[in-house]
């Protein structure tokens, strides 16, 4: 479970910097979203 913690916050940096690279208006705004979605994820995942 505690790698879940880990791994997500990781996989969501890689795709919001490819994400990043491919559209530059909207990245971070996206980017934004994602990290945040994935980390109430996790957080459910653990509690």
């Amino acid at each position: 479970m505690y790698l879940l913690v880990i791994l997500i916050p990781l996989l969501s940096a890689v795709g919001s910097g490819l994400v990043g690279r491919y559209l530059r208006g909207g990245a971070g705004l996206l980017a934004s979203v994602w990290v945040m979605a994935s980390s109430l994820l996790s957080f459910v995942l653990c509690y």
